[in-house]
């Protein structure tokens, strides 16, 4: 169905101006009105999908300021390679055995 909407709408209200224009090249600004309204088709879908996927990206942003309030670590950000032990480790274990050392 989205492809349909998207693409294929435009595609055939497009295609009929220009059937309209080669039909009756007398009435090609009928035709071009025809064209005009596919290509407004398309762009309204697209403008909505600009929309919609930044409305995502706030909700993506949402759900990792919640991951970093209930776990104090970034979300996607578990695993810190430790340069002075060698070994990979989570960024709370680093920031506590630093914290402990400095008491």
């Amino acid at each position: 169905m989205k492809l349909f909407v998207r693409w294929i709408l435009p595609a055939l209200i497009c295609l009929g101006g220009l059937i309209a224009i080669i039909v009756a090249p007398d009435e090609a600004e009928a035709g071009a009105m025809i064209i005009g309204a596919g290509l407004a088709v398309w762009l309204l879908n697209f403008l909505y999908r600009v929309g919609v996927s930044g409305d995502r990206e706030r909700e993506s942003e949402d759900r990792a300021r919640e991951y970093y309030d209930r776990h104090g670590l970034p979300a996607g950000g578990r695993v810190l390679c430790d340069l002075l032990g060698g070994r990979s480790t989570t960024l709370r274990e680093t920031l506590e055995r630093e914290l402990a050392g400095h008491d």
